[in-house]
């Protein structure tokens, strides 16, 4: 999803009107469960590709999942979707295997496609339940990651069922990096960052977008799932309003200069808005005390 926390908003008043609200607004799960619908997921990984409107998420969240990731790791990304995040790390670490796992066939199709398209041959593709990951050993992955699907799981039970099997399937000294949406106090909020680049998005996708905020997990809530899962990682949040929550381990590896040199690439071929966005984001979760290592 669009990352924009600046340009159109006003900031001052969204945050004034966070600290003010007293009840936070209930959860409301996604009216589906698994994003199927063709209009949707077409709208969806439009998003991300043709339109950029997503490229600013998906690039900080790959440079952090870069960090907890060391070569010839066998790396999990959980509910992947239609690929877009997954292909991009996979890209810049040729020397690890990459699983992308996620229940709807639609979105693999697309996956699929886009792995093709890219010649990636350390991407393999399976559908599945990320609550359910029997069919994989204990301790088969040197890494876990996901970004911004956490929020299509029912609720906390499931969420906590998630981390417990990703705590499972992590091997000794193995990287986390599972980043999504905080639930915000008021809807209002909601509102205004779904519909901040209406303008330039589907109609689906920006309905998605206001789903998916309403449907996000508060920080509380995550936090109680990665400690009961025994997952390892800190849970970081935005500041100065938790738009978005990582959970992240400690860092393995250093970057080399040719992936400093790709990052920096694939940020300057943003448009302005983009790479806006993108500073706010880094900003915005360094008041959180996460880092990035993400030239800017």
């Amino acid at each position: 999803m669009s990352s924009g926390m600046m340009g159109k908003l006003a900031i001052p008043h969204l945050v004034m009107r966070e600290f003010a609200t007293v009840r936070r607004a209930g959860r409301a799960p996604e009216p589906q469960a698994v994003m199927s619908d063709p209009q949707e997921v077409a709208a969806y990984t439009a998003a991300g590709r043709e339109l950029a409107i997503m490229a600013p998420t998906y690039l900080f969240h790959t440079a952090q999942a870069c960090e907890v990731l060391c070569p010839g790791d066998r790396v999990l990304d959980l509910a992947c979707g239609p690929g877009t995040q997954l292909a991009q790390l996979a890209g810049l670490n040729t020397d690890a295997e990459f699983v992308g796992a996620d229940l709807s066939a639609e979105m693999l199709q697309y996956a699929r496609q886009l792995v093709s398209e890219r010649g990636l041959r350390n991407v393999t593709l399976v559908e599945g339940d990320i609550t359910d990951l029997s069919a994989f050993a204990d301790n088969s992955f040197g890494a876990i990651v996901s970004s911004m699907s956490l929020h299509h799981l029912p609720d906390v039970c499931m969420l906590t069922r998630t981390f417990s099997e990703a705590a499972r399937l992590l091997r000794l000294g193995g990287g986390v990096y599972l980043a999504d949406f905080g639930r915000l106090k008021s809807q209002e909020s909601m509102r205004a960052f779904a519909y901040r680049d209406a303008d330039r998005q589907p109609e689906a996708f920006t309905r998605d977008y206001f789903n998916s905020l309403r449907a996000a997990f508060s920080v509380g809530e995550v936090r109680a799932a990665t400690r009961e899962a025994g997952l390892p990682g800190r849970v970081f949040r935005m500041c100065p309003v938790p738009f978005m929550i990582a959970v992240k381990s400690r860092p393995r590896r250093p970057f080399s200069p040719e992936l400093l040199l790709q990052l920096a690439g694939l940020r300057d071929s943003m448009p302005a808005q983009g790479r806006a966005d993108l500073t706010n984001m880094i900003r915005c979760f360094r008041l959180g005390g996460m880092r990035t290592k993400l030239p800017q």
